[in-house]
């Protein structure tokens, strides 16, 4: 149990010495490692995540090699054992972690091993500025080489990792090439377009159109993700509006929450109505909705005390 272990080790206060939980841990997990235990449930327990997470807190360095031939013994992009191996080489964000990955994406004898080469691009991206002059390496390299893929990538997990790495390195610029995948037939594939579609760009209407068209969508993770962007999102329409309130009746929690949400932090009261209605029938701090509404909550009254006194209502309404 992964994160279960994880949330224990983080009390830890002294995870260097001799005999501290962590190191019980690591010991742990390589003497399963080969043992029925190992493959006993499915999915297989995480025990190569547990190893990779720790000994990176002891300072063990493993090659790139190494930690995806950890990821790819189950082969499964949503094992925590492929999370783990992708969290430490995205850490390295350096050339030589690039161009390994650039080329085991490259490779295409193993699926497995270019479904990791695109994730290990895609998390090297994360957290670079590339508005920055001082440019860090290999972003124009990535972009050059993922722009190709858009077109040509066929494996719809693929093709979803390259969208969001493409977005991650082209901030700017990157709308159109993603754009013409928001109609795909892979629900992962609208769902990564919805992602990485920025809205306050100069292709803002391109992208709002698409967006809107994706919260109709018929798999509910995927609509309540272009609904969270509107709610994250400045702008504001009457046709936008209008797609927001046609979801405050949408049989999917998430959804409805983030159509409230959006309305309600543009000052329209048919949003905070539903929000109410939702929040009256949350128990405990742990039922569905109930972190996101806190959420919510936050930003409604930040935004009521920017407002004025014109929007007072709203801070005894969120209470």
């Amino acid at each position: 149990m992964y994160w279960v272990l994880r949330a224990l080790l983080s009390r830890s206060r002294d995870p260097l010495s001799a005999d501290s939980p962590q190191r019980r841990a690591l010991r742990a997990a390589r003497d399963v490692i080969g043992s029925k235990a190992d493959t006993r449930t499915d999915p297989p327990p995480a025990h190569r995540a547990i190893i990779t997470d720790l000994e990176a807190v002891f300072g063990i360095r493993r090659s790139p090699d190494e930690l995806m031939a950890r990821a790819l013994v189950h082969a499964d992009p949503h094992h925590d054992d492929w999370f783990a191996s992708l969290f430490q080489l995205g850490y390295r964000a350096d050339q030589e972690t690039f161009d390994w990955a650039r080329n085991v994406a490259e490779d295409t004898s193993s699926l497995g091993r270019r479904r990791f080469g695109l994730d290990t691009v895609n998390f090297l991206g994360f957290g670079l500025d590339v508005t920055n002059d001082d440019e860090p390496p290999f972003i124009r390299e990535a972009a050059e080489f993922l722009r190709p893929l858009l077109d040509s990538e066929q494996d719809p997990y693929a093709l979803a990792t390259v969208i969001a790495a493409f977005a991650s390195y082209c901030s700017t610029g990157a709308a159109p090439a993603i754009l013409v995948h928001a109609d795909h037939a892979d629900p992962a594939v609208r769902r990564s377009v919805a992602v990485n579609l920025f809205i306050n760009t100069t292709e803002r209407q391109e992208a709002l159109a698409a967006l809107m068209h994706l919260a109709g969508d018929p798999v509910p993770e995927t609509r309540t993700t272009a609904l969270y962007r509107f709610t994250m999102a400045a702008v504001d329409t009457p046709e936008l509006r209008a797609v927001m309130t046609a979801h405050l009746a949408d049989p999917h929690l998430d959804a409805r929450i983030e159509a409230a949400a959006g309305l309600a932090l543009r000052g329209d009261e048919r949003g905070l109505a539903v929000i109410d209605e939702i929040r009256s029938g949350i128990k405990t701090r742990h039922s569905p909705g109930a972190g996101r509404l806190a959420d919510i909550r936050h930003m409604l009254e930040v935004r009521a005390g920017t407002r004025g006194q014109g929007h007072g209502n709203l801070s005894r309404r969120i209470t």
